[in-house]
């Protein structure tokens, strides 16, 4: 990917590696968060220090599929983001942050908390592009409350977001605005689809069918005595910790209610030890559409 490195990036960059550790960028879709995030990831890797990206990105997701957030080390220089293989991933099960507010606080926390434990020089967050309204300021300042970021930067034009870091302009954080990139490439409502659909088209394309047995011990956040879920919905298969280790697709559930046969790319049953449905579906007779 090339990218057009602004004069504010380079200042920018600059100041973090010398002074800073934990940076998170805030911004509408398409203002160049993650086009910076690759920016300065790959500016860091060239130095030889270590940098890890916590994806939180639940829509447009670049490390791991739609629906979930994960993070990643940078071992190579990146063309994008992508290229980042997942460490640890946490299953949202929906691709919009309404709705989903508090298991994206907790997931975004806990995966931090693992983030820590690869004593990593540098942590970079990129967050989705939800900035207008109340539930945008409710979601961003819990996220900054609980990641407790060094290095905020805000991608606005003039102080259109300022709302999200409000309760934080007093406090020992650096706070950087910045003009949206001239990188940047406006994507409409269908191109976003699309690059969903492409992303599990991409996950799925080594998938198998599979029998995985439970009881209702396994099952979290979802009655199976009172609701059954859609043919076709993506199940999240995670482990003792509750981290995400496959996604499935749902083909059937047995009359009993103790076993089901989903698609997945599993290499290990037994590493499986809880199971979250979701109401994400997946159009498997036109090359794995999600809605």
């Amino acid at each position: 990917m090339n990218i057009i490195v602004e004069k504010e990036w380079i200042k920018t960059k600059d100041d973090f590696i010398k002074n800073w550790k934990k940076l998170m960028v805030i911004g509408g879709s398409d203002s160049g968060k993650s086009t910076f995030i690759l920016y300065l990831a790959n500016e860091i890797f060239k130095i030889g220090k270590k940098v890890g990206v916590l994806d939180l990105d639940i829509g447009q997701s670049n490390i791991g599929p739609p629906g979930t957030i994960g993070f990643g080390k940078v071992r190579k220089n990146l063309n994008n983001l992508s290229e980042i293989k997942p460490e640890k991933m946490y299953f949202i099960g929906g691709v919009s942050p309404k709705g989903n507010l508090l298991q994206l606080v907790v997931g975004s926390f806990k995966l931090l908390k693992e983030m820590e434990k690869e004593f990593l020089d540098y942590i970079l967050i990129d967050t989705t592009g939800l900035v207008n309204g109340i539930i945008a300021e409710v979601l961003k300042h819990n996220k900054i409350e609980v990641l407790d970021p060094d290095y905020i930067i805000i991608f606005e034009n003039e102080n259109e977001i300022d709302n999200l870091i409000k309760p934080f302009i007093y406090g020992n954080k650096k706070i950087i605005k910045i003009k949206p990139s001239s990188n940047s490439i406006e994507r409409t409502r269908l191109e976003r689809i699309e690059y969903r659909n492409k992303k599990f088209r991409e996950y799925f394309s080594n998938s198998k069918r599979v029998e995985i047995h439970f009881n209702e011990n396994n099952i979290i956040g979802y009655d199976l005595k009172k609701y059954t879920p859609l043919q076709n919905s993506i199940v999240g298969l995670l482990d003792k910790d509750r981290f995400l280790l496959y996604l499935g697709i749902l083909e059937s559930i047995n009359e009993n209610r103790d076993s089901m046969i989903i698609k997945a790319p599993i290499a290990d049953k037994n590493e499986i030890k809880f199971i979250k449905f979701s109401n994400l579906y997946v159009n498997t007779m036109s090359n794995t559409k999600i809605t």
